[in-house]
């Protein structure tokens, strides 16, 4: 599969700021067409306003963390859209709290996991149409989880900065992946996920993060256009087995394994209930 940008169409969620900017200035400047989807537009960049004005970059609203925002910006896509080449399923949350989403699901559990696995069902048409790649951005924070319960992925019995909810989110991300990714190949669809490594975001900058991170961030992680270079070779590695999980550019062996096909059951449970739920 040819992922090179020229002439190509990627889309990427959470395009706004931190790896998602960097990575759709960085596929603007190489000629892609970008289709971005994400709650709020984009700044003022001279570059973003120039491609908005050409329609080299496209602007979907959505939520991510609703259900039925999620659902009208991928119809918008499947109406306005031709194909999609690569999905940088890349948005993310860490919020500092436990919160819930308006479904009633953990937030991170909502956005982190489930929204990456309905919004690429209901954009599989186009993407099969393309013989797409789908490039989840994960976490080596994955690494730390220690004891791993699907069944508490919905409503955690505790609540950690960083290495709880978020970490077993991204988690469950990179097992759906490796448990879907030879159903998708059936359509032409090759799937990995990928750690982009710590960067200097918004989000690892903010109140989600443990107080004795946030100096070590500043100071010590990547500029995220590092973060959007690993993204992006994900999306390049031809060799790269069904379902991989990349870390530092090598495939890594996911823990708990075991659990994988529950996850998968779990997320495309719910995104069946979203669709009988849709009016």
């Amino acid at each position: 599969m040819d992922t090179n940008a020229s002439a190509k169409t990627m889309m990427v969620t959470g395009a706004g700021s931190g790896i998602g900017l960097q990575l759709t200035l960085q596929l603007l400047a190489e000629g892609a067409h970008v289709v971005a989807l994400m709650r709020r537009p984009f700044g003022t960049e001279p570059e973003l306003v120039r491609a908005l004005k050409e329609g080299r970059l496209r602007y979907y609203p959505a939520d991510l963390s609703n259900e039925a925002s999620l659902r009208q910006g991928a119809e918008a896509i499947l109406r306005h859209e031709k194909r999609l080449d690569v999905l940088f399923n890349n948005a993310g949350v860490a919020p500092a709290t436990l919160q819930f989403s308006a479904q009633g699901r953990e937030l991170n559990f909502e956005v982190n996991t489930v929204a990456p696995y309905v919004l690429t069902q209901r954009l599989r048409p186009l993407l099969a149409r393309a013989g797409a790649r789908v490039v989840n951005v994960s976490s080596n924070a994955l690494l730390t989880v220690k004891r791993f319960h699907p069944d508490e992925l919905l409503r955690p019995s505790n609540y950690r900065k960083l290495f709880g909810p978020y970490a077993a989110s991204k988690l469950a991300l990179s097992l759906w992946t490796e448990a879907s990714a030879e159903a998708f190949v059936r359509d032409g669809i090759q799937m990995v996920s990928v750690c982009p490594g710590g960067n200097r975001t918004p989000m690892t900058g903010s109140a989600g993060m443990p107080f004795w991170l946030l100096p070590i961030s500043r100071f010590f992680f990547a500029h995220p256009r590092e973060g959007a270079r690993r993204v992006l070779a994900a999306a390049r590695i031809p060799e790269l087995p069904a379902g991989a999980f990349v870390l530092k550019g090598r495939t890594k062996p996911l823990p708990f394994r075991e659990h994988a096909q529950t996850v998968f059951d779990l997320v495309d449970g719910l995104f069946r209930q979203s669709l009988a739920a849709a009016p």
